[in-house]
């Protein structure tokens, strides 16, 4: 059984930031097309902000927190911490 849920990411990670806009337009989709997808606001935000997702490691580790925290087949009563952890000094501070 499970009694508690940890999730731990890395300060120093190098995280992979690709050029969104180019790859969808690469596969055919113009210029054009984003900007009107993004004129009739059908997601919240820019549909490429939307695609990508948080780009910093603390909202990275912030959104799966509360998508855990939120899951259906996960009981309430099993905490969900965070932390970022730093592996040159062996520190780590809570999300």
């Amino acid at each position: 059984m499970v009694d508690e849920i940890y999730i731990i990411g890395e300060m120093e990670s190098k995280e992979v930031k690709l050029n969104m806009s180019d790859k969808i337009k690469e596969h055919g989709v113009s210029g054009e097309i984003l900007k009107t997808i993004n004129y009739i606001d059908v997601v919240e935000r820019d549909v490429i902000s939307w695609l990508t997702g948080p780009q910093s490691i603390e909202d990275v580790i912030k959104k799966n927190k509360d998508l855990i925290k939120g899951h259906p087949l996960i009981p309430k009563t099993i905490p969900v911490h965070a932390y970022i952890a730093n592996p040159k000094t062996g520190e780590y501070y809570p999300v």
